[in-house]
């Protein structure tokens, strides 16, 4: 995810909690599926908080890094990044993908053979 403004980052889901850092506009997190009161709980270069939901978007499909993977495993390429999401098509073990611009908590987006999705990043090396 990345932010659609500068935002603060704070110690807890809410605003009356401490503000740890200001995130820039622009800037990617690790996002995880975990989100209360309208916040969600991220990364950012390290520092772990909350962030207001409506300050956050995922990174836009389609967007290459230019780094790549291999699978390590046959791997699920998933519509979202979530253990629960639809597998798209599951990618052979020693499968190279290409790295998209999307990340999230323990999940990477990527492409294989033209489509595109979610990949746990513990299976790709």
């Amino acid at each position: 995810a990345h932010t659609t403004a500068a935002v603060n980052l704070r110690s807890g889901p809410s605003t009356g909690n401490s503000v740890l850092r200001v995130v820039p506009k622009g800037a990617v997190v690790q996002a995880s599926n975990t989100a209360r009161s309208g916040f969600r709980y991220v990364i950012h270069n390290g520092l772990a908080g909350w962030i207001a939901d409506q300050y956050l978007a995922w990174s836009p499909a389609g967007n290459p890094t230019g780094e790549t993977f291999r699978a390590t495993a046959n791997l699920n390429l998933r519509a979202e990044p979530t253990t629960g999401a639809r597998v798209k098509l599951v990618i052979p073990s020693g499968a190279t993908v290409k790295a998209l611009a999307g990340v999230a908590n323990g999940w990477r987006e990527v492409s294989y053979n033209g489509t595109s999705g979610w990949a746990a990043t513990s299976y790709l090396n």
